[in-house]
């Protein structure tokens, strides 16, 4: 319980840090706003995040309910909500 924290938004995200804290892995920054780097003022949200001397490391843990679920889809389908993610990681990529 100590390493409980409020800003995993999903099971999977708390079950991927456990394995991360049983693995003795450097623990993330959860949820860290990254700028959008094509569209100014916007920004992103990422869920894991390591500041290293050598660089940023970002990552990400999605579930299959992202794609396939319409509360989460807003109705569109997977490919779309895939072409989402991949123009999001670009942009991602970018800082």
């Amino acid at each position: 319980m100590s390493f409980a924290n409020n800003l995993s938004e999903s099971g999977g995200e708390s079950l991927a840090r456990a394995a991360m804290i049983e693995q003795g892995y450097m623990l993330p920054t959860l949820q860290v706003e990254v700028p959008n780097m094509v569209d100014y003022g916007a920004s992103y949200y990422v869920d894991f995040c390591w500041y290293l001397s050598s660089g940023t490391i970002y990552g990400e843990m999605d579930g299959r309910e992202k794609y396939t679920n319409p509360e989460m889809t807003h109705g569109r389908d997977s490919v779309d909500v895939l072409a989402d993610e991949r123009l999001r990681e670009s942009r991602i990529s970018i800082n």
